[in-house]
């Protein structure tokens, strides 16, 4: 993405703060309801459309591609609500001229992978920087299924780029969609998504028995930054969120799933800071019991754990933290023509769309030991 284009997306979506209260609520009360309790060890849910898509072309995409950018650089322009009407017309003008859809061209490809066209989808996923477009995600498939070294490294660059390059916590959640085989999607993302490096915090996670029988996750995180740091969303101890996961065999990767909810947003809203010098680590702890088929964990407002639940009894545990991203974290491109004083809001609104995550080594538990 150009530096312009870069700089100018971090100007508008500082203009777009109104949303800020309303999507953060939102951040805050979300479940993960999404994913169903009757999850398959494998499936693959493929789109109608794409038993009568045609081989793309691999000149087509790329000048699709041009288009999008074309697209997203009007998208971001600043200026007057009454432009608003005239700037559509434009999108909808050069929308129009779109020779193909390159995103599901990438479906195509990923159920039909051709090294022919490699270096179309590696530019398509880095055309799609910080959009959050779902041509992003699904070139990153396209190339996983591929499977080359060169696709397979631009996908590592691309998630390294977190925040504002490719969007974890998207992806890590909707990975499976697109029709994906989901025993692929479960390998994605753990090959990529669950290794993310956060340039935030360390998380790292041991599991032990208690003498009750329920499994103690003692949690350490670390501040790699050069600034203090607010972990009061991570330690919590009073988060009021339930999630549990039924226990079935063979049951690929997927987040907990939220069971109820007690949460006073209010105190949520008001939480004191709780601030992380830099270089310096807090542990803490969490317990998860395991009992009647189902794995029970009381956990904060912010932390997703997700679950591979595994035949034989074994259980990986991922701890996935999101967090608000300061504005050091982005990429200086990104941080073009916002003044110092906006500059923290900017970098709020901002962390809406992506919010820094950071992810945890899996702990793995054999129930019944």
């Amino acid at each position: 993405m150009p530096r312009q284009l870069a700089g100018k997306r971090l100007t508008v979506y500082f203009l777009a703060a109104i949303t800020l209260v309303v999507a953060a609520v939102y951040a805050l009360v979300r479940s993960v309801d999404t994913v169903a309790d009757d999850r398959q060890p494998a499936h693959s849910d493929k789109p109608d459309w794409l038993k009568d898509w045609p081989k793309p072309d691999p000149e087509k995409m790329d000048a699709a591609i041009a288009i999008l950018q074309e697209i997203d650089m009007l998208s971001l322009r600043g200026g007057a609500l009454d432009d608003t009407v005239a700037l559509w017309k434009e999108i909808d003008a050069l929308r129009a001229r779109l020779p193909t859809n390159p995103g599901q061209d990438a479906v195509w490809l990923r159920e039909n992978p051709d090294p022919a066209f490699l270096p179309v989808l590696i530019r398509l996923l880095k055309s799609r920087r910080g959009t959050g477009a779902s041509d992003q995600f699904t070139a990153a498939q396209a190339l996983f299924t591929l499977g080359l070294p060169e696709g397979l490294d631009a996908i590592s660059e691309a998630v390294a780029e977190t925040p504002c390059g490719y969007w974890v916590s998207h992806a890590l959640n909707g990975t499976p969609g697109f029709g994906m085989d989901s025993v692929q999607a479960n390998e994605m993302n753990k090959r990529f998504h669950l290794t993310h490096a956060s340039k935030v915090f360390d998380l790292s996670t041991v599991a032990s028995r208690t003498p009750k029988g329920d499994v103690a996750l003692d949690v350490t995180v670390v501040n790699r930054s050069n600034q203090e740091r607010d972990i009061a969303s991570l330690i919590d101890p009073n988060g009021g969120r339930v999630l549990v996961e039924d226990m079935k065999e063979g049951r690929l990767l997927a987040p907990m799933q939220e069971e109820k909810r007690d949460l006073d947003l209010k105190r949520v809203l008001t939480l004191e800071p709780e601030m992380l010098p830099p270089g310096a680590s807090r542990e803490f702890r969490r317990i998860l019991t395991i009992g009647d088929g189902r794995l029970i964990l009381d956990t904060t407002t912010m932390v997703t754990p997700f679950v591979e639940l595994g035949e034989g009894g074994e259980v990986r545990f991922w701890f996935i933290w999101e967090t608000s991203a300061l504005w050091d974290d982005y990429p200086e491109a990104d941080r073009e023509g916002i003044e110092p004083e906006n500059r923290q809001i900017a970098a709020a609104v901002l962390s809406l769309w992506e919010r820094s995550v950071a992810v945890s080594n899996p702990v793995i538990i054999t129930r019944g030991q």
